[in-house]
């Protein structure tokens, strides 16, 4: 009788041990899986050709100066902004943006958004995307 009792609570023994194990490794795993990378930081010349590009150059007459901006998101992403200033009787300057993604070893820009600011009495103040008047407000 003894000897059954004994060989019982070492398998019960066993078990508890088996599962703890399982459990712990578990957790172990879990813990551990690595999270994908963000994708780099955008070059700022790679940035500026793309927008050249992808989105257009600044021609003079009717465009004076283009600035493009690079950011990263906490998240990883890539947003990258050009400003075209314009030569214009109402619009100030145009703003494109766009998210740029790294995949392969390979750069592509995203279409943008676009949105202009209105020299004053023309509209808006900041960035809009109402096309401002062609005529001055009386305000």
């Amino acid at each position: 009788m003894k000897n059954r009792k004994g060989t019982a609570l070492r398998t019960i023994i066993f078990i508890i041990a088996i599962i703890v194990i399982a459990v712990f490794a578990y957790f172990l795993i879990k813990t551990t899986k690595k999270e994908p990378l963000p994708d780099p930081a955008i070059p700022q010349l790679q940035a500026e050709a793309f927008v050249k590009e992808k989105w257009g150059d600044c021609l003079p007459p009717a465009c004076t100066k283009l600035e493009v901006r690079t950011r990263q998101t906490t998240t990883g992403n890539n947003v990258v902004t050009a400003i075209y200033s314009q030569k214009s009787t109402s619009v100030a300057s145009i703003k494109k943006e766009g998210m740029a993604t790294y995949l392969g070893g390979i750069w592509t820009l995203g279409k943008p958004f676009e949105t202009q600011a209105c020299l004053p009495k023309h509209g808006h103040a900041g960035y809009g995307n109402t096309p401002c008047s062609t005529k001055a407000l009386p305000y």
